[in-house]
């Protein structure tokens, strides 16, 4: 399937098709946290476009999104659930065929880990469901304060849809409890000799939670002068 018509999960039937290079290893930094990346079948990134999910947290924080997987209880989350469950075991299947191109030197997978837990525990069980913590997509800029520093600039593409027109968001505008609609970019790492699955949101649709807009402190205006009506 080609990577630009952005195809659903439930349409992505032949996940053996997936393509799994091995990670960039930099001479600087052997055998510590290195990245990898997927691609589907045409060669380009294994991108997909996931069901509406729930978000658990206002703002974005940490540039994630946090979505809530409630099991059986959403049935289009529960299907996108095993369906991560089915992708993370094709990636280890290629993995361990080959430890030697994904871990120099490695000539076994006998000390290899993989992280089957994408979807995660509340930190608390009792008040909140099962996570799904996707990155937002971000790039490098130099700070302008000639101090050498860079900062991790957000360009994900959030929007939502008012009168048929695509209005911008900013991650720090979302709130808990807002449905979105993602386009999510797959691929791996490896942490020495442990493994796991990367999702990042390149793209969604946010479809606002109801209730009460929140004004911008700077939209407020003075009164004056001040009637306290005594």
């Amino acid at each position: 399937f080609p990577s630009h018509d952005k195809v659903g999960f439930d349409r992505v039937t032949n996940l053996n098709g997936i393509r799994v290079l091995p990670p960039y290893e930099s001479p600087e930094k052997a055998n510590q946290w290195v990245r990898g990346f997927l691609r589907a079948a045409d060669g380009g990134d294994f991108t997909i476009t996931g069901p509406r999910l729930r978000l658990c947290f206002s703002g974005c924080r940490w540039n994630k999104m946090v979505f809530a997987m409630v099991g059986i209880a959403d049935e289009e989350g529960y299907r996108f659930q095993r369906w991560l469950g089915q992708l993370t075991q094709v990636v280890e299947n290629a993995i361990w065929q080959q430890p030697e191109r994904f871990k120099p030197g490695a000539k076994s997978s006998s000390r290899f880990t993989f992280d089957h837990d994408l979807v995660k525990p509340s930190s608390d069980p009792a008040s909140f469901p099962d996570q799904l913590s996707c990155r937002l997509s971000t790039h490098r800029q130099q700070r302008l304060d000639q101090s050498g520093e860079y900062d991790d600039i957000v360009d994900t593409d959030l929007f939502r849809v008012e009168d048929g027109i695509p209005i911008k968001m900013e991650p720090s505008e979302i709130t808990a409890g807002s449905y979105v609609l993602p386009i999510i970019r797959f691929n791996y790492f490896r942490n020495i000799d442990r493994f796991g699955i990367t999702a990042t949101v390149l793209r969604a649709q946010v479809f606002p939670a109801e209730g009460r807009e929140k004004m911008a402190n700077a939209d407020w205006e003075f009164d004056v002068p001040m009637d306290i009506g005594v």
